[in-house]
């Protein structure tokens, strides 16, 4: 009879064992087919490029923990939980949400879904006949002009007469003095390009 016993709770205690451990099944969730955030190959984030002082909103599905707001460091990355630094200055918010998925995807989360929106832009970026193009801090006074001194010198060659700027996803041109806002897109052209 001890022996029988014996066995019995060690029978008991296995099976208590399989029911808590979910007897090895897979216990992975399927996502629901209907999801407030696009797949990743879809994601439809700001239009507006990111840069060093941009206020962030950053989204991943299901995850309340990652979710929240942040800043871009002036070297142009974030830092989130898990992943620490992830750089996301220079291209749109879609780019950001783009490299802050690869940076999950790399042995935390499976398939994760990220979306950016820029909450408050705080950068202008330069590209074109420039030594540096990029995003540069937006300041109070900064002038089209000044904006190159920011990237570090024109070219030669530079058109300074005439600038292209897209302000609110518009093109347009401007001069020197015309006043810089946050999420400018300064396009200094070549003498004679179009």
């Amino acid at each position: 009879m001890p022996r029988f016993i014996h066995l019995s709770a060690l029978l008991s205690v296995f099976c208590a064992y399989l029911v808590l451990t979910g007897c090895g099944m897979d216990t992975t969730q399927e996502r629901p087919a209907h999801s407030s955030i696009p797949s990743p190959a879809v994601v439809q984030a700001s239009a507006g490029m990111v840069g060093p002082g941009d206020i962030l909103e950053i989204t991943v599905e299901g995850e309340s923990e990652l979710t929240g707001t942040y800043t871009v460091a002036p070297d142009g990355s974030v830092t989130m939980p898990l992943v620490q630094a992830v750089s996301v200055s220079g291209g749109t918010a879609q780019d950001a949400a783009n490299a802050i998925t690869n940076a999950y995807s790399q042995g935390f989360l499976v398939s994760p879904r990220v979306r950016v929106d820029i909450k408050q832009a705080s950068s202008v970026y330069v590209m074109g006949a420039v030594m540096r193009p990029g995003s540069y801090p937006w300041q109070d006074g900064l002038t089209v002009m000044k904006t190159g001194a920011l990237a570090g010198g024109f070219k030669e060659g530079a058109d300074l007469a005439t600038f292209g700027l897209i302000r609110g996803g518009q093109e347009t041109t401007a001069d020197a003095t015309t006043l810089a806002m946050p999420s400018d897109v300064i396009v200094i052209k070549e003498r004679g390009a179009p």
